[in-house]
């Protein structure tokens, strides 16, 4: 049993990117900015086949095995820079991460290649939660066009209320807090906590069988939980 909690929040491609990239983005970035301090893996290669010299630098190595979505290896991360010498010519470091400034954080920060309305972005929210309902506050006319969102998976209320972004989403949030960020002309996105996680909670079991399968793991069962929301609305 492995349980995860705000770690998988912060990670990149973790919940809180899970519903940022559901959007048409032109860029996604965190909140609050954490260096990769204690990260094992120091360096990132770029890789569509496992050479001879990668399995032998795999063999001597924590490795990190990264798959695109259409379950070919993309990324391979290692714990130990190799020397340029362990790796074929048409093979290079792509980060080094020991000296570079990779970063995860807490939430997301959104912009849209093309302004979306806030009834727009309330439907995309439910599409992502699989939600027939979800709490809005806002001061102006749903039609409104909006350009970026704030995303805090579960309780965002400290985190988002002074964003400079135009929508909040997250799973819940005070009285004050909403108040405070719709008198600043924002507006806010609420699913109730456990919502706002489940999403990602669904797919997560489909990407650690891949990195598992890429360890050479075969025989281990993966199942996810996910939970109701206490709260519910009739």
């Amino acid at each position: 049993v492995y349980s995860f909690h705000t770690v998988m929040d912060n990670i990149k491609n973790g919940v809180n990117d899970h519903i940022a990239k559901s959007f048409s983005y032109s860029t996604i970035e965190p909140i609050v900015s954490r260096a990769f301090e204690g990260y094992p893996y120091q360096m990132r290669l770029e890789t569509k086949k496992l050479s001879t010299n990668i399995l032998n630098l795999i063999e001597n190595n924590d490795v990190f095995l990264d798959f695109d979505d259409f379950d070919c290896l993309k990324n391979i991360w290692f714990s130990k820079i190799p020397s340029p010498d362990s790796l074929d010519p048409n093979e290079s470091i792509i980060e080094d991460i020991s000296s570079s400034s990779y970063q995860f954080g807490s939430g997301r920060l959104v912009k849209f290649k093309n302004s979306l309305t806030i009834s727009e972005v309330i439907s995309k929210v439910k599409e992502i939660c699989s939600l027939p309902h979800v709490s809005v506050a806002t001061l102006s006319q749903l039609d409104m066009p909006v350009f970026s969102i704030g995303i805090c998976a579960g309780a965002g209320g400290s985190l988002l209320r002074d964003v400079e972004c135009d929508v909040c989403i997250t799973g819940e949030m005070s009285h004050h807090d909403i108040l405070r960020i719709i008198q600043n002309g924002k507006h806010v996105i609420i699913t109730d906590h456990t919502n706002s996680e489940n999403p990602f909670l669904l797919s997560f079991p489909r990407q650690l069988k891949k990195r598992l399968i890429g360890l050479g793991i075969t025989n281990i069962p993966v199942e996810c939980i996910t939970l109701s929301d206490p709260l519910f609305k009739i």
